[in-house]
C-alpha cells in the first residue's frame, strides 16, 4: 500500500479540498468547491503531478459552489454550480463542461448550461451529475417547483450538450427528490427518490430505466422504468435491509438478499 500527498498551491481555511472528486486511469480532478475551484492533477509514472486549475470563464459567483458534483467520461468533464445566480434567478444553478483536445485538457470552459426551468431555486447539479458516451443527467436541488423532483437528460450533438428530456418520476409523491444521485452506464440508467414515502415514511426508491438512448428521444419515462426497488415494510430501521421489490409494470417480484 502506497500513500502519497497530492501537490498543489496553498488552500486556504474552508475551502473544503477534497469534496468531490472524479479521475480517470490517468487524470485526476479535485474539487474545492468554497474556492470555487477544480484542481487538475496527472499521473506520471507513480505519482500524480498538478497540472492546472479549472473555474468558470468569468469570476465565479461567490457561493456558486462550483465543483459540487463532478462527472468525467472520455474527453469531458462536467462541474456542476448549483447555486450561481443569474438573469435575477438565485440559486438558479448552472453546470460547465470542460473538454480535453489533442491530449490536453482545456482550463476553461466549452460550455456551460444553464438551468432548464425557468425559476430560483432549481440548483442545478446539487444532488449529482452523471456522464457517459453522449449522454448527460442532472438533478436538481430541494426547491423545484412541486419537489416531486425530476432529472435532466443531455445529449451530445456536435459540440454541444442539448436538453433531449426533462424525466419526471413515474409515481411521483410529495417531496420525494426524485432525481437524485443519477447513474448512467452502458443501456442502464439509475436514479435515486431518496425521500419517498412508499411504504413507510422516507424509506427511499431507485427508479431503474432501461435505455437511456431511446428516453432520452422521448417525452415520457413511464415505458423505460424496468424495475423499482424499495424497502420492505417490515424493515424499519436504515440498516442494510432484508428484502427488497422489483416492482415491474405487470408483476411485482420478491428479491431475497
Amino acid at each position: 500500500v502506497r500513500s502519497e500527498k497530492l501537490g498543489i498551491p496553498t488552500i486556504g481555511s474552508n475551502e473544503y479540498f477534497g469534496y468531490s472528486m472524479a479521475c480517470t486511469e490517468t487524470d485526476l480532478f479535485v474539487t474545492a468547491y468554497l474556492r470555487n475551484t477544480v484542481f487538475h492533477f496527472s499521473l506520471e509514472g507513480n505519482n500524480w503531478v498538478y497540472k492546472g486549475e479549472m473555474r468558470p470563464a468569468t469570476t465565479p459567483q461567490s457561493g456558486s459552489l462550483f465543483g459540487w458534483s463532478l462527472a468525467v467520461y472520455g474527453n469531458t468533464l462536467a462541474v456542476s454550480a448549483p447555486f450561481e445566480d443569474y438573469a435575477g434567478l438565485s440559486d438558479a444553478g448552472a453546470v460547465y463542461l470542460f473538454n480535453r483536445s489533442n491530449g490536453a485538457w482545456q482550463y476553461t470552459p466549452a460550455q456551460r448550461i444553464a438551468s432548464p426551468h425557468n425559476g430560483s431555486g432549481v440548483q442545478l447539479g446539487w444532488r449529482g451529475i452523471s456522464l457517459y458516451g453522449d449522454l448527460l443527467a442532472l438533478s436538481h436541488g430541494n426547491t423545484t417547483p412541486d419537489r416531486n423532483g425530476r432529472f435532466w437528460l443531455y445529449q451530445k450533438s456536435g459540440s454541444d450538450f442539448t436538453l433531449r428530456n426533462t424525466v419526471f418520476s413515474p409515481a411521483a409523491s410529495i417531496n420525494e427528490l426524485f432525481g437524485a444521485s443519477p447513474a448512467i452506464s452502458g443501456n442502464h440508467l439509475l436514479a435515486g427518490a431518496p425521500s419517498r414515502s412508499d411504504p413507510i415514511a422516507a424509506a427511499g426508491t431507485v427508479f431503474f430505466f432501461r435505455s437511456p438512448e431511446m428516453l432520452a428521444s422521448n417525452q415520457t419515462a413511464d415505458g423505460y422504468v424496468d424495475v423499482e426497488w424499495r424497502v420492505d415494510a417490515s424493515c424499519a430501521s436504515f440498516s442494510p435491509p432484508r428484502q427488497v421489490y422489483a416492482q415491474l409494470f405487470d408483476s411485482t417480484r420478491q428479491l431475497e438478499l
